[in-house]
C-alpha cells in the first residue's frame, strides 16, 4: 500500500518512527565512538601511562639499588653486608619485574626498554661491580673509603646515566600518551561534531521531508477538497473531483463529495425539469389565454354582429307588421270594393265571390304573418338581451 493511502494516523507515527529512528540511529554511532574512545583510554592506561608508571617504579628500583650499594660501602661487618647485598638483589629482582611489565604494556618500545635493562646490568657489573667487590672483601674504614671513592667515581655515574635513560623513556611514553590523549580528543569531537551533524541534519530532513509529504499529502488535498466544496456551494457540478482513489481520510472525503456532487446533480436536474415543466406550463396558459382572449372577442364580435342582425330583423319585422297592416286595410278595402261591386254588378258576382275568398285567404295569411312578425321581435330582443348579458 503506497504512502498516500495511509491513514493520516500512520503517516504522522511513520515520521516520528523515522525521526526516533534517526534518533537511535545517532546514539548507536555515539555509542561505538565512545567504544573506540573507551579502547583509546585503555591503551593509554594500560600502555603509556602504566609504562610510564612501570618506568617510575623501576627508577626507583635502581636508587634502591644504589642505595644498597651505598649501605654495602658503609657496612662494618658481614651481616651489614649480607643485607645490603639482599636489598641490592631485591632492587634489581623489582628492576628486572617492572621492566618486564613495562615491555609488556608497550611493546613498540621493547628495544629501548631492553637497552635499558643492558645499561642497568652493564652498571652493576661493571662500574658498580668494582664497588661491590672492594665493600664485600673489606669491612675497615680504608675499604670503605675505597669503595665510596670507586662510588663517586664510577658507579654513581653508570647509574645516574641508567636513571637518565629511564627518564627519556618516560618523557618518551608520557609523549605518546599525550598523542593518544589528543587523537582520544579529536576522536571525541569528531565524534561529537558528527553525532550531533547527522542528528541535527537528519531531523531538518525529516522535518522537510514531513513538511514536504504533509503538504503535499493531507494539505494539498484537503485544501482542494474545500476548494470543490466552494464551487459546489456555488452550483460548479462540473468540477473535478480528485484523491477518489486514496485509501486515507483524504480518500473518503472525496468519496464523500463525488456523492455530493450526484445528488446534488439529480436535485439540479430535478429543478431543471420542474423548471421546464414551468415554462411548458406557463406556455400552455398563456397560449390558452390568448386563445381565450381571441375566443372573447370573437364571441363579442359574433354577438355584437348578432346583436346587430337581431335589431335589423327586428326592424325588418316591424316593417313586415306594418306593411302586412296595411296589406290588411288594403285588402278590406278591396274587400269593401269588391263587395260593392258585387252588389252593382251581379255578372261578376262568381269571379268577385272568388276574389273575396281570395282576399279574406291573403288576409289571414298576413294577419299570420303579422304574429309571426312579432314573434320573430320578441324572439330577438330577447335574443340581443341575452347576448349582451
Amino acid at each position: 500500500m503506497s504512502y498516500k493511502n495511509w491513514p493520516i494516523i500512520w503517516k504522522v507515527v511513520s515520521l516520528l518512527l523515522l525521526l526516533g529512528a534517526v534518533s537511535l540511529g545517532g546514539a548507536y554511532y555515539a555509542t561505538l565512538q565512545f567504544s573506540v574512545i573507551d579502547d583509546i583510554n585503555e591503551v593509554i592506561i594500560v600502555g603509556p601511562a602504566a609504562a610510564a608508571t612501570n618506568n617510575a617504579r623501576a627508577g626507583r628500583f635502581v636508587m634502591a639499588a644504589q642505595s644498597a650499594i651505598y649501605q654495602n660501602i658503609v657496612a662494618t661487618t658481614e651481616e651489614g653486608n649480607r643485607a645490603a647485598t639482599r636489598d641490592r638483589e631485591a632492587a634489581i629482582a623489582g628492576f628486572d619485574e617492572q621492566m618486564a611489565i613495562e615491555r609488556k604494556a608497550v611493546p613498540s618500545h621493547a628495544d629501548k626498554i631492553d637497552a635499558i635493562t643492558r645499561q642497568f646490568r652493564s652498571a652493576l657489573t661493571g662500574a658498580c661491580g668494582d664497588v661491590i667487590r672492594v665493600a664485600n672483601e673489606s669491612t675497615t674504614a680504608e675499604g670503605n673509603a675505597k669503595a665510596a671513592a670507586l662510588m663517586e667515581k664510577d658507579c654513581k655515574p653508570a647509574l645516574a646515566d641508567t636513571i637518565k635513560s629511564i627518564a627519556v623513556l618516560t618523557d618518551s611514553l608520557m609523549t605518546e600518551r599525550d598523542r593518544l590523549n589528543a587523537e582520544a580528543n579529536v576522536v571525541v569531537q569528531s565524534s561529537t561534531r558528527t553525532t550531533l551533524g547527522v542528528i541535527a541534519g537528519a531531523i531538518i530532513g525529516i522535518v522537510v521531508l514531513a513538511v514536504f509529504l504533509v503538504r503535499s499529502g493531507v494539505v494539498a488535498p484537503v485544501r482542494e477538497s474545500l476548494v470543490t466544496m466552494a464551487a459546489l456551494g456555488r452550483g460548479e457540478l462540473a468540477v473535478p473531483i480528485t484523491g477518489t482513489s486514496r485509501g486515507d481520510e483524504v480518500g473518503a472525503i472525496a468519496k464523500s463529495l463525488e456523492t455530493l456532487r450526484g445528488q446534488l446533480q439529480e436535485a439540479e436536474n430535478q429543478r431543471q425539469a420542474q423548471k421546464e415543466r414551468e415554462a411548458t406550463e406557463r406556455q400552455l396558459i398563456v397560449r390558452r389565454e390568448a386563445l381565450a382572449k381571441e375566443f372573447v372577442e370573437r364571441m363579442q364580435d359574433l354577438a355584437a354582429g348578432f346583436a346587430k342582425s337581431s335589431g335589423e330583423v327586428a326592424d325588418a319585422a316591424k316593417n313586415l307588421s306594418a306593411t302586412a297592416e296595411e296589406t290588411s286595410r288594403q285588402a278590406q278595402s278591396v274587400a269593401a270594393a269588391a263587395e260593392e261591386a258585387a252588389t252593382n254588378v251581379q255578372t261578376v258576382a262568381a269571379s268577385s265571390e272568388e276574389m273575396a275568398a281570395s282576399v279574406r285567404e291573403i288576409t289571414g295569411q298576413v294577419g299570420h304573418s303579422a304574429k309571426v312578425a312579432d314573434t320573430a321581435f320578441t324572439e330577438a330582443e330577447a335574443s340581443n338581451a341575452r347576448i349582451g348579458a
